[in-house]
This record gives structure tokens, C-alpha cells and sequence, in this order.
């Protein structure tokens, strides 16, 4: 149950980093399928923007965690999840003073 509360937090916490960056594609959908008058598709154009999204992100955990079983457990092994922390928490600082 922690982990899953970690994960949203996780999540969340990308979200406002993604934002701004998606906000103008979200709003161009859903003005084209207010101009339309087509629900369904503007629906379904929202849901293929969200699996893009996710999709990516899916394989990419798909194949780090095939990795970690593929790789011998060593005392270095959590070197990765370590920089990938510290490059993370570096960019979201970055973003905070650049917003």
C-alpha cells in the first residue's frame, strides 16, 4: 500500500511537470470537438493522446524490469535508481526556478 501511495505522488508530481506541455494539445481537442459536435471522437482522440503517453512510459518500465532480473545482483545495483533520483530531483529544481 505505501508503494502505491509513492507511485501517485510520483505521478502527480509529473504531472505538473508535463502540463504545460500538453495543456495546448488538450485544449486545440477540445475545441475541434466542441466546433464538431462530436463527443465520441474528441473522447477518443483524448484517449489516444493519454495511451501515447503512457505507452512510452509502460515499455520503458517493461524493460527496466527485465533488465534487473536479466542482471546478477550486485552491492552496485542500485547505482541507477540512485543518479536516475538525483538527474530527476535536478530537472524538477531546474523547472522551479525557471517557472
Amino acid at each position: 500500500p505505501i508503494a502505491i501511495g509513492a507511485v501517485f505522488l510520483l505521478g502527480a508530481a509529473s504531472a505538473l511537470v508535463v502540463s504545460p506541455c500538453c495543456t495546448p494539445v488538450v485544449a486545440t481537442i477540445a475545441a475541434m470537438t466542441t466546433s464538431t459536435g462530436e463527443p465520441l471522437f474528441g473522447a477518443l482522440l483524448l484517449a489516444l493522446f493519454g495511451a501515447g503517453h503512457a505507452l512510452p512510459l509502460l515499455l520503458a518500465g517493461q524493460v527496466g524490469a527485465a533488465l534487473t532480473r536479466w542482471m546478477p545482483l550486485r552491492s552496485h545495483a542500485q547505482a541507477p535508481a540512485i543518479v536516475s533520483a538525483v538527474l530527476m530531483l535536478a530537472l524538477g529544481g531546474y523547472y522551479a526556478l525557471i517557472a
